[in-house]
């Protein structure tokens, strides 16, 4: 009890410090993902948790809605590298470290820096973002930090490397996605370029019924790895204080965005963890280079955690090389489901390039900003019922977009039309097809023309 009572007074003194430093330099904002099955907290500094700490009564990943059951103590993304100096940096947005601070990334002082919040097909002028974002999915969350503003730079101990990052976040309350919530990251280096560069994923899982008091909270998680899934998964044990859980939940990264930087068969994974049965989850070495050389770059991948004792992981990979005003993106799929196997079902039933929009509305810089005419693909690809059609026009057209079938028999125009500029999106009712193979074109009476195929699958 002792113990415990040493890691709560360290812990709220580490909380107090991190809320100063809010206060005093940066907007902080969160919201909650509400619209599917996941209760998922976003925060503009980049946690999983209001500052990245314990909060009583309050879930930071709720499934079912409802339920009571927490899934995260704390998670969030790291960002290693090595600078023109030979400098190895490592940036956090959260971590457990009784030496420091645990917190290194901040919005700014600006007003707008909140978490943004758009629905489907709705725009925002959002500062950061190259013209105006347009909702993807049926609630996006949309923010940025960086590791060097005001509020990280008084950080103790901190050296930053210099780089934005700009978070998207999306949700869904079809039933194909609603276990699903897609994180998507933009990051972009300011001042110098970087080698050598790892992104990783921070997790504290908190499986279990949220209690309403610190010291009834008595870890009994263990990590799991799933290699040919890229995907972390934080397992509840059974009974205990915080009963058994309906859910594990898992953490699947996608750096195929990054192909451009580094093929994906080159890249370097590692997965360790490590128990909580001696202190505070998650405590992580004190130097940079030796965060970077252990968790990041190492390429070890740990056999799946034996024994219930409670779990903090990390999930890396890397290493990149980017230069000032080069923008990595990359994503990670926060997955659930009704125990593990439905969630690694969830976790092989798709694809984020089917469930994520295409990079003309990206944060990119404004030298590779070229927004053209064309047709995107559907999402969700595969479907069963419903899905989207997405396309882009430059100039006013006169615009057909037909379904075909596989014969190549027409058997539907849903757009017979001149339209503005701009995005355009399209609701398909697959109701009354059958499953199979079909193709949708764009066709333009200016000359555009481009097909692509869908799959219902029933």
């Amino acid at each position: 009890m002792l113990v415990l009572r040493i890691i709560l007074i360290w812990f709220i003194g580490l909380i107090t410090f991190t809320n100063f430093l809010v206060a005093q330099d940066s907007v902080f904002d969160y919201k909650r993902h509400d619209v599917g099955k996941v209760r998922l907290l976003i925060s503009n500094v980049g946690t999983l948790s209001p500052t990245g700490g314990y909060y009583s009564g309050r879930f930071n990943c709720e499934y079912p809605p409802n339920s009571g059951e927490e899934h995260i103590a704390q998670a969030g993304l790291w960002v290693g590298g090595i600078t023109p100096d030979n400098d190895t940096l490592v940036s956090v947005t959260t971590s457990w470290n009784p030496f420091m601070s645990g917190f290194e990334f901040y919005a700014s002082g600006e007003p707008w820096d909140t978490v943004w919040v758009v629905s489907h097909g709705n725009t925002a002028n959002i500062p950061y973002w190259p013209d105006y974002y347009v909702g993807f999915s049926d609630q996006d969350f949309v923010c940025r930090y960086s590791d060097y503003n005001e509020a990280a730079l008084i950080v103790p101990d901190h050296k930053p490397l210099y780089i934005d990052v700009i978070q998207t976040s999306y949700a869904w309350s079809s039933s194909l996605l609603e276990d699903v919530i897609v994180l998507s990251f933009y990051v972009i280096p300011t001042r110098w370029d970087l080698k050598g560069v790892y992104f990783t994923y921070w997790v504290v899982p908190r499986v279990g019924i949220n209690c309403s008091a610190f010291d009834c909270y008595v870890p009994d998680d263990r990590a799991l790895f799933y290699g040919d899934l890229n995907m972390a998964v934080g397992l509840d044990g059974p009974g205990g204080t915080d009963g058994q859980a309906i859910s594990p939940i898992g953490f699947q990264i996608f750096p195929d965005q990054a192909d451009e930087y580094l093929a994906a068969d080159s890249i370097n994974w590692t997965f360790k963890y490590g128990n909580n049965r001696n202190g505070p989850p998650g405590i992580v070495p004190y130097s940079d280079s030796e965060k970077y050389r252990e968790l990041m770059a190492g390429g070890e991948i740990m056999d799946n955690q034996v024994n219930y004792e409670g779990s903090h992981f990390v999930l890396s990979f890397g290493p990149y090389d980017l230069k000032v005003g080069d923008t990595l993106s990359f994503r990670i799929a926060v997955v659930l489901g009704e125990g593990l196997a439905d969630l690694v079902s969830n976790a092989r039933s798709f694809y984020p390039p089917d469930v994520y929009p295409e990079p003309w509305g990206g944060p990119y810089p404004d030298d590779t900003l070229h927004i053209r005419l064309q047709l995107f693909q559907n999402f969700p690809n595969p479907f069963r019922f419903t899905t989207v059609i997405r396309y882009m026009l430059i100039d006013p057209e006169y615009v057909f977009l037909d379904i075909f079938d596989i014969s190549g028999r027409k058997i539907n125009t849903l757009v017979n039309a001149k339209q503005n500029p701009g995005p355009h999106v399209i609701f398909v009712d697959a109701s009354d097809y059958t499953s199979g193979v079909y193709f949708y074109r764009l066709r333009t009476r200016s000359g555009f023309r481009e097909t692509k195929k869908m799959l219902i699958l029933k």
